[in-house]
Parts: C-alpha cells; sequence; structure tokens
C-alpha cells in the first residue's frame, strides 16, 4: 500500500531536499505529509521544497516538543520561508 504520512528529522529531511531523485520520488509515492522535528529548519531548503513537484501534492508540517520523542507540543503547516521568519520559536 504505501506510507501516506512521515515523520523524520529534520537533518534527514535537508538530505533529501539535496537530492533531486529523491524529490521526484517523493513526488510518485503516495506520501501525503511529511513532518519533520528535532532541528530548526533551513530556509533555503524550504525554498527549494517549495519549488519542488513535491510540494504540489505532499504538505510539509515543522514540529516540536519537549523531547525527540513522539511528544509534540507544536506544529506549524511550512507554506514557504515567509512562515520560519514569522514563527522561529516553533520550529524545533
Amino acid at each position: 500500500v504505501g506510507a501516506t504520512v512521515v515523520d523524520l528529522p529534520t537533518a534527514v529531511w535537508h538530505l533529501l531536499c539535496d537530492d533531486g531523485d529523491a524529490m521526484d520520488a517523493i513526488h510518485r509515492s503516495r506520501l501525503r505529509q511529511i513532518v519533520i522535528g528535532g532541528e530548526a529548519v533551513r530556509p533555503p531548503a524550504v525554498d527549494k521544497w517549495m519549488k519542488s513537484t513535491a510540494a504540489q501534492r505532499v504538505s510539509l508540517v515543522s514540529s516540536y516538543g519537549p523531547t525527540e520523542t513522539t511528544v509534540v507540543a507544536t506544529y506549524l503547516p511550512i507554506t514557504g520561508s515567509q512562515a520560519i521568519a514569522e514563527a522561529p520559536n516553533r520550529l524545533g
């Protein structure tokens, strides 16, 4: 069937954004949402994501919790690098 939602460390997502083949695979996958967390999101990666075909159908959410566990205290849907500038304390 395939995963439709994944929760990744932000560092792993940054690596995916730098890999064109990975971005193409995300676009072709059944994913509908990627949740990232554990460290701050780099604005250049967000810009690259937003220009990709994957961003047209897969939503991106930055989450933050008290530790790197399954507990999430806040989240922010990422719609562009402007979202990072407006809410830096919510981007884990």
